[in-house]
């Protein structure tokens, strides 16, 4: 995940935020339980896609500046 300065970048960010809990969610209520994430993957996931929230917060503060 790449990030920009574009006034889109934000936006784009939290999509792809909630696209991630999204997909998790679904993986969640698989049927077969063997299917299902395991908490470690689930937790990777988020942390991963926070810092990439936060990375685009940063560029933004700083081109604001």
């Amino acid at each position: 995940m790449e990030t920009t300065c574009s006034s889109d970048s934000l936006l784009e960010a939290y999509c792809c935020q909630v696209e991630t809990c999204t997909q998790i969610a679904l993986e969640c209520i698989e049927d077969d339980s063997q299917k299902r994430p395991h908490i470690v993957k689930i937790t990777n996931k988020l942390n991963e896609i926070e810092t990439y929230v936060h990375k685009v917060i940063i560029v933004i503060c700083h081109s604001i500046q």
